[in-house]
């Protein structure tokens, strides 16, 4: 796919608009000058000009791109469509599904729970569910002829927390805990309701022992139940009404309504052929309410909203007079929880519903001590900079999954960064 220059201009001319324009969304964030927090505002420009590169390679349909400091947005571009064949542009509004960027959202809501005495990090799983009492880890063999042994200790609320539970999402791996995940379908979509994914996973066995090692799984979809059994609430309606509502985030939610159905953005796979529609949004299954909502990929949104999100996280835990966490909380969060082997393993830490930067360089990407991030299945990405205060964001609809969007993103926004 190639777009003509016009189409640049469109969508760029867009996205200035949109900067300062009249939309109810737009004025929900504070925009400032690059220069007057520190950006040069030429080496900004390099933004868009790289996202289109992607786009005339046929790499993604269209972006969203956003730089925010201090909690005041700098930049922000749209560059392509989000409907190619329609040649509906990328525009602000745009809602995406942000698979696991769903993650720190519902960690925030576990958290706010810790901070009421309602869950603790230590707690065994067990305690709320009573199936994981007797869990089994992983010791040989496959199929019918594996061998397990019971757990030495019992998952705690801190390892869903930072998917060190030993619970793995069965597509990242061929292992034989993978092949067996895949077999049962354990994903909340294929169940009736969280409590029965619950009940199935509980009869899972672990890759190892909680609390030893890193491992990507459904963790969070577990804790999104505890969220559910603690506050005695839905998890849709505990993160719409002690999340979701107060931080003004009116367009996220586990599913698209119909009065805003038209502004889903197609999801498309890079095939050799080209982009592939693979979740059209008159038929996709975001338009409806999830029997099983997904506290590990569940929630669509937009990036006016989800950089609200992130920028409650920078301040600690408050955005415009609202305080959801406190500092000591959020400080914990984007603390590395990962033993030194399990850091060593991934070349970063991970802190209680996101990854954790060590120490600039420790992935090879740009960002001071201690930023935290997460990106989603469908290649959106978003990062929190403590150190120079900045908050970055991409967004696109495109399958597989790969880090390169997140990482051009942070280099073309701190080369622009003059301090």
């Amino acid at each position: 796919m190639h777009l003509q220059r016009r189409d640049v201009l469109t969508t760029a001319a867009a996205a200035a608009l949109s900067l300062t324009g009249n939309q109810s969304f737009a004025r929900a964030l504070p925009t400032a000058s690059p220069k007057s927090q520190g950006f040069d505002a030429e080496r900004l420009k390099r933004i868009p000009m790289a996202l289109q590169r992607r786009v005339d390679a046929g790499e993604a349909p269209g972006f969203l791109a956003a730089v925010m400091r201090d909690g005041k947005l700098v930049q922000f571009d749209a560059v392509g469509y989000r409907n190619i064949a329609s040649r509906t542009p990328m525009s602000r509004d745009t809602i995406f599904r942000i698979m696991s960027m769903t993650k720190p959202i519902v960690s925030v809501a576990a958290m706010m729970l810790v901070e009421e005495n309602k869950l603790r990090l230590t707690d065994p799983v067990a305690r709320y569910l009573p199936a994981f009492a007797k869990q089994q880890v992983y010791v040989s063999g496959e199929g019918e002829s594996m061998v397990t042994a019971p757990a030495r200790r019992q998952v705690q609320v801190r390892n869903l927390l930072s998917n060190t539970s030993g619970y793995t999402y069965g597509v990242f791996g061929n292992t034989p805990l993978d092949k067996l995940h895949l077999q049962r379908k354990l994903f909340p979509g294929t169940f009736k309701s969280l409590g029965a994914f619950c009940d199935a996973a509980a009869t899972m066995p672990l890759m190892f022992e909680p609390g030893t090692k890193f491992n990507y799984g459904i963790s969070t979809d577990i804790l999104g139940h505890l969220v559910e059994l603690a506050s005695g609430q839905s998890l849709p309606d505990f993160v719409q009404l002690r999340i979701l509502g107060p931080l003004n985030m009116n367009d996220t939610a586990f599913f698209v309504r119909p009065e805003k159905a038209a502004r889903l953005a197609t999801l498309y796979a890079k095939k050799p052929e080209g982009l592939v529609v693979t979740d059209d949004p008159a038929t996709s299954e975001f338009l409806k309410p999830p029997a099983a909502p997904s506290g590990g990929g569940g929630l669509t949104s937009t990036a006016d909203d989800y950089l609200r999100f992130a920028t409650m996280l920078l301040n600690e835990g408050e955005l415009d007079g609202v305080r959801l966490l406190g500092p000591e909380t959020v400080r914990l969060m984007r603390a590395n929880h990962l033993t030194p082997a399990a850091t060593e393993a991934r070349a970063a830490g991970f802190g209680l519903g996101f990854g954790v930067d060590i120490d600039t360089g420790s992935r090879g990407y740009y960002g001071g001590p201690g930023t935290f991030h997460w990106s989603g299945a469908n290649r959106t990405h978003f990062w929190v900079d403590p150190t120079t205060k900045i908050v970055g964001l991409s967004m696109t609809q495109v399958e597989p999954f790969d880090n390169y969007f997140e990482e051009d993103m942070r280099a073309l926004t701190y080369q622009a960064f003059m301090g």
